[in-house]
């Protein structure tokens, strides 16, 4: 039998579920993702504001446990949540980060095993058809090339070059990835925007990163002219 997945969840493939969970609690940097983050303790007062909906693998479990996943879709949506939560909160390239993305190939691994013993039908990406000319490419293989992915140390290079930037170089960096990617930038609060690195395509990812240079190397020469105690003055 065939099920999209969308169907709802059987019983007897509830087991099979909860062998994805116990998959990725055996590994052994699942450790800080077994139960819910305790924010109050760890101080950090903003994670309530930026998480909006928590999840962890003991949560995971329990909704499991209790019939709260009505669809097969809903229970892994949550897997995958719990590694979007770390990635938007922490910083990239951090430990807990890179944790985090590791973990989330362990999912997809157990996800798309658990897919295969139950007969979950994968759904097959659409593809538009178009007749090539003059050895054109399809639509198909540009979107390749648009999602190509950037290399893990430029993302942290890039990360950190942009820590650097003055107010000035910030304002023109979100302006541009507005313009670029504006899936990319995401409200935290009426003051705060987050820029989610991992959202910009590879040739967005290019402009911007060299737009940052050049905002930085702008910076440095106006620095160079300026009394050496007004310069120690901004590093700090």
């Amino acid at each position: 039998m065939s099920l999209t997945e969308k169907s709802d969840i059987r019983a007897e493939d509830k087991n099979k579920l909860k062998e994805i969970i116990n998959g990725i609690e055996d590994d052994p940097q699942s450790y800080e993702f077994r139960e819910p983050v305790d924010w109050k303790n760890l101080g950090l007062t903003d994670y309530p504001e930026i998480i909006k909906k928590p999840m962890d693998l003991s949560t995971l479990r329990k909704n499991l446990v209790k019939g709260r996943y009505k669809k097969y879709e809903d229970f892994f949506k949550d897997i995958q949540l719990i590694w979007d939560n770390c990635k938007q909160y922490n910083i990239q390239g951090s430990d807990i980060y890179k944790q985090a993305e590791h973990l989330e190939k362990v999912s997809k691994k157990q996800v798309n095993k658990c897919k295969e013993d139950i007969g979950i039908s994968r759904k097959k990406p659409k593809i538009k058809e178009e007749s090539k000319k003059n050895g054109d490419k399809s639509d198909n293989e540009n979107d390749d090339e648009d999602v190509e992915d950037v290399p893990f140390e430029k993302k942290v290079h890039f990360t950190e070059k942009v820590r650097r930037l003055t107010n000035e170089g910030l304002t023109k960096l979100v302006k541009k990835v507005k313009e670029l990617c504006p899936k990319a930038l995401e409200d935290v609060d009426d003051q705060k925007l987050h820029i989610k690195v991992d959202e910009i395509d590879k040739d967005s990812f290019e402009k911007l990163d060299q737009l940052v240079d050049e905002n930085l190397g702008k910076s440095n020469k106006e620095n160079l002219g300026k009394d050496p105690e007004v310069r120690k003055k901004q590093k700090i």
